[in-house]
């Protein structure tokens, strides 16, 4: 996923969240909590130098919900 590599988005959220997929690209790492990364992650994204629509795509990928990025987009977005 070159969007991981061209921003700080993952590097910034911390290795152990974003993990290699095994297919060329990233997931989020399912031995997580999902609550102690999901925001995070999320708003992270958001104060990347990724456009709004880069970050949704971005996060559809990671299999973050439109649901959750909309709800953190809300929080952290006024």
């Amino acid at each position: 996923n070159n969007q991981y590599a061209n921003n700080t988005t993952g590097k910034n959220a911390g290795d152990a969240v974003i993990i290699d997929d095994g297919n060329g690209g990233y997931t989020l790492n399912p031995n997580i909590s999902r609550g102690s990364y999901l925001d995070l992650v999320i708003a992270r994204a958001f104060d990347s130098d990724m456009s709004d629509s880069e970050v949704k795509t971005f996060l559809n990928n990671l299999g973050i919900n439109d649901s959750d990025i909309s709800r953190v987009a809300a929080y952290y977005l006024k």
